[in-house]
């Protein structure tokens, strides 16, 4: 765990926290998204991190800030619907180097863990925008050694090739979040999105893995190329040239017909995605 910290085990550190979802925050099935999913988890962390006094805003008066360099997260079953609640346990896994794992599961109102996933998380200096190893805000997070996706580790897959999808677009001032860059969660949700509606409609999200390259800033002109080969695909956001690549994710999916109306048990009110 490095010198010099000492972090007890013995002592296990799990934060909770219950949202509910809002109509903002839902598709056309009614339902949670999965970039809402994975901004909720940022926040349930991002509060764990305030209570222990250590929140971007407690760094950000040192020149230090939280960064995510990767995300990890695996959907089980479906997301709660609009109204209706999801809560989240999050916790410290691992330390490595300069990185903090954290990971997460989420609940829907039956208990039933609908998603769980893993992230890394490093500390940056604001000055020269370089990692550093922050001992005393790593310990104040504490250990909880338990994975939530068992087995799970973040590698660097086999780039794919296949049918390509492509978009392109501008980061506006709407899309950055404290740290003044592209909000990570919007990397996912422009991936998600450069994907057609109607394999969207057709196919069921299984699990993503995104590794974060560099920071992005407003006004940077952006393209977004998905390539999908069988159950898988492979999302690039990269510069309008293509010479930077910003964000590389990794998506799995499997054939699902998604049930567009509220009401689960009554296929019958199925609605037509209008064309």
């Amino acid at each position: 765990m490095g010198a010099g910290l000492a972090f007890n085990l013995k002592t296990r550190m799990i934060h909770t926290e219950e949202y509910t979802v809002h109509g903002t925050e839902i598709d056309y099935t009614y339902r949670l998204t999965e970039p809402h999913l994975v901004s909720l988890f940022q926040d349930a962390f991002a509060r764990y991190c305030a209570g222990l006094g250590i929140a971007a805003y407690d760094l950000q008066r040192m020149q230090k800030t939280w960064i995510l360099s990767d995300f990890h997260a695996v959907f089980h079953s479906a997301l709660p619907k609009w109204h209706q609640k999801i809560k989240f346990e999050v916790w410290a896994r691992k330390l490595q180097s300069f990185r903090i794992y954290a990971d997460f599961k989420a609940f829907d109102e039956l208990g039933n863990c609908c998603a769980s996933g893993s992230s890394c998380w490093l500390i940056l200096d604001e000055t020269n925008r370089v990692p550093i190893d922050d001992k005393a805000t790593f310990q104040k997070l504490g250990l909880t050694p338990n994975q939530a996706v068992e087995g799970f580790r973040f590698s660097k897959p086999e780039p794919l090739s296949g049918q390509l999808f492509e978009d392109q677009g501008k980061v506006r001032s709407s899309d950055i979040d404290f740290n003044f860059h592209l909000n990570s969660v919007r990397y996912i949700a422009v991936g998600l999105t450069t994907l057609p509606i109607d394999f969207r409609i057709k196919n069921k999200l299984n699990w993503l893995t995104i590794r974060y390259n560099q920071e992005v800033m407003v006004n940077q002109e952006l393209r977004s190329r998905v390539f999908v080969d069988g159950d898988k695909a492979m999302h690039l956001l990269q510069s309008a040239d293509q010479s930077l690549e910003f964000s590389r994710m990794y998506t799995q999916w499997e054939p699902a017909q998604i049930n567009l109306c509220w009401d689960d048990e009554k296929p019958s009110q199925h609605r037509a995605f209008p064309t």
